[in-house]
């Protein structure tokens, strides 16, 4: 096996079959649930794709295991490259941790963020032990507002 960046949108759509059809009820922010079409329309735009680093394990036959998805970002107010994960899915846990890790060096070699941040951990206390392990700190919580 390997893991990959994928940098062209049918890349993109390929993956976000596979991590949909294995994410089955996964929500965000109160019950909204992953849209395949918004992440066609959204990464079909090369602009909007240059944002993200999508990095995948695949396996021997090229079948996706695991992918993290990192989003480029710049916070003016402490002048900092922020890298921030958008998500991260496992097909196979045991390639998971692998594919994290040796994205962020991958990533660094080109893209010199100052400060990683991780996604939500929506209560997943093996989430969060894996973060600590890893040197993550905890900061702070998400609130969300749906617009109704």
């Amino acid at each position: 096996g390997r893991i990959c960046l994928l940098s062209k949108p049918e890349d993109i759509f390929l993956i976000t079959r596979e991590m949909s059809s294995h994410m089955g009820n996964l929500s965000h922010y109160g019950g909204y649930g992953i849209n395949v079409d918004s992440i066609y329309n959204f990464f079909s735009n090369k602009n909007n794709l240059n944002l993200y680093f999508v990095y995948a394990y695949l396996d021997r036959e090229d079948k996706i295991k695991s992918s993290v998805w990192w989003c480029k970002n710049y916070d003016a107010r402490i002048n900092k490259k922020i890298l921030t994960e958008y998500i991260w899915h496992s097909i196979d846990p045991k390639y998971s941790i692998r594919v994290f890790k040796e994205s962020l060096k991958h990533i660094y070699q080109t893209y010199k963020y100052d400060v990683v941040l991780t996604s939500e951990t929506q209560g997943i206390d093996k989430l969060k032990k894996i973060y600590k392990k890893m040197g993550f700190e905890k900061e702070g919580e998400i609130f969300y507002r749906d617009k109704s």
